[in-house]
């Protein structure tokens, strides 16, 4: 099989760098340009554009997950946790409530709410409902309810945390 070769003229030190690549990686300097010209080919790697250092790359991901962190931390401070807060509240004055017995009259508000919800999620379009709506309608039957002990300010400032969301 026949190989046709041509002379490439380039300066001694890279002719000595090319002698060192290709004796490192066991080829001929032939071999090596050859798979060399096919590796920019194939990657489309520019060899004139400068190289990017992965080092530097890993330090900008870094950057933006630390980003991200602080995001969610922050988010989790001035939303979750007050929202949390809120939530245990009520789930104590709820256990108070049922230890000292509710009755059906004091129920009536609250499965009136309930009937309320069902009714926005039934008409709610191709199963989409509208979140903030179901919301709102359970802290209004929280708001009408008299079986929950509590008073009228821990109710809005229940609703005000949520509806912040």
């Amino acid at each position: 099989m026949a190989t046709n070769l041509t002379t490439v003229n380039i300066d001694k030190a890279s002719q000595k760098e090319l002698k060192k690549l290709s004796q490192s990686w066991e080829m001929s300097q032939v071999e090596f340009l050859n798979n060399a010209i096919w590796y920019f080919k194939k990657t489309g790697i520019n060899p004139i554009s400068p190289i990017f250092s992965p080092k530097e790359e890993m330090a900008k991901m870094n950057k933006r997950l630390d980003q991200v962190i602080k995001f969610i931390r922050h988010q989790q401070t001035e939303k979750l946790n007050p929202l949390l807060d809120e939530i245990i509240i009520v789930e104590r004055r709820l256990k108070e409530n049922i230890a000292t017995g509710i009755n059906q009259d004091d129920l009536n508000p609250t499965t009136d709410g309930l009937k309320e919800i069902l009714e926005i999620v039934r008409e709610g379009k191709d199963n989409k409902i509208n979140f903030r709506n179901v919301v709102v309608a359970m802290f209004e039957a929280l708001r009408k309810s008299k079986s929950i002990n509590m008073d009228e300010k821990d109710k809005e400032r229940i609703i005000d945390a949520i509806l912040k969301i």
